[in-house]
C-alpha cells in the first residue's frame, strides 16, 4: 500500500504538478550499502517528482540535518536508514532564531515496517501561495518489488483497473500492486491498459519489461478537467546481479 496518502491534495493542485514522463533507466549495482558480514545495511533513497527541487531539502537524524542530493527523474544516492524513527523533510528556515535548528519542518512521513530499504518519493505542490512538499513511502526492497516486476501506483481519486502482461488487477485510490511483465530471458514488451472502475478503458501502450529491471508506474488524474486519460510517469531501473564473495 502506499504508506502515506495524498488525500490532503486537492484535485486542481495535484493535476497541476503531474507531467507525464519518459522512460529513464538508472543501474544500480547490488553491491553498496554492505556491513562486515556482507549483509545489506537498512538504506533509503530519495526521488524528486519531477526535475530537482528549486532549494536545498534536508532529512533529518537524531539532532543531525543533512541534504538530499537529488538526481534528475532517477533515485538519489542511497542514504543510511539506521536510527530513523520517522522521515522528516525540512527546508533552510525563513526566520532563523538563536538556539533552534535554523530549519522549517515540510512533512513527517512513517517508515515502512521492517524494510530494509526504502523509497521516499518527495511531491511538490502549492500551499498559501509557495511550495510545500508531499512525502510518500513505499518499500523499494527486492523481497517487496522484485527484478522484472512493475510497480502501478494510483495517484487518482478512483479505483482502476490495470491490465498488464496478461494479468488484471484492481488498484484503489492512493493504493499500489505489483505485478510481473514476465519478461524471460531476453525480455520484451507487454500490452499495458487502464480502465475505471466500470470497466472502460482509459489509457493504453506498451511498455519494456526485461529481467534486471524494475518500473515505477505513477498513474495521477489528467492535467485537463475535460480529459478522462490519466496522466502517466515511468521510472526504470536496472539492476545487477548480487556479488558473490569467493568461499559463499
Amino acid at each position: 500500500m502506499i504508506y502515506t496518502l495524498l488525500n490532503r491534495f486537492s484535485t486542481t493542485a495535484l493535476c497541476c504538478l503531474i507531467l507525464a514522463g519518459g522512460l529513464h533507466a538508472q543501474e544500480q549495482p547490488e553491491t553498496s550499502g554492505l556491513d562486515a558480514r556482507g549483509k545489506k545495511k537498512p538504506v533509503f533513497t530519495c526521488l524528486y517528482w519531477e526535475g530537482l527541487p528549486k532549494e536545498t531539502l534536508y532529512y533529518r537524524v537524531g539532532e543531525d540535518f543533512s541534504s538530499i542530493n537529488f538526481q534528475d527523474s532517477i533515485r538519489s544516492q542511497e542514504y543510511p536508514l539506521k536510527a530513523m524513527k520517522s522521515f522528516q523533510l525540512y527546508r533552510d528556515a525563513k526566520d532563523p532564531k538563536d538556539g533552534v535548528p535554523p530549519y522549517d519542518l515540510l512533512s513527517t512521513t512513517a517508515i515502512p515496517a521492517n524494510s530494509k530499504q526504502v523509497l521516499f518519493l518527495v511531491i511538490p505542490f502549492q500551499k498559501n501561495a509557495e511550495i510545500s512538499y508531499q512525502v510518500v513511502a513505499m518499500d523499494d526492497s527486492l523481497d517487496a518489488f522484485p527484478r522484472g516486476t512493475f510497480r502501478f501506483a494510483n495517484f487518482t481519486r478512483q479505483t482502476l483497473l490495470v491490465k498488464f502482461a496478461g494479468e488484471i488487477k484492481k488498484i484503489p485510490a492512493s493504493k499500489m500492486t505489483e505485478m510481473s511483465c514476465k519478461p524471460g530471458k531476453g525480455g520484451g514488451f507487454r500490452p499495458f491498459i487502464i480502465g475505471n472502475a466500470e470497466g472502460k478503458q482509459i489509457f493504453g501502450t506498451r511498455l519494456f519489461g526485461q529481467p534486471s529491471g524494475r518500473e515505477l508506474v505513477f498513474i495521477s488524474p489528467p492535467l485537463r478537467r475535460d480529459s478522462n486519460s490519466p496522466r502517466v510517469k515511468f521510472i526504470s531501473q536496472l539492476i545487477g546481479k548480487p556479488v558473490v564473495k569467493s568461499g559463499q
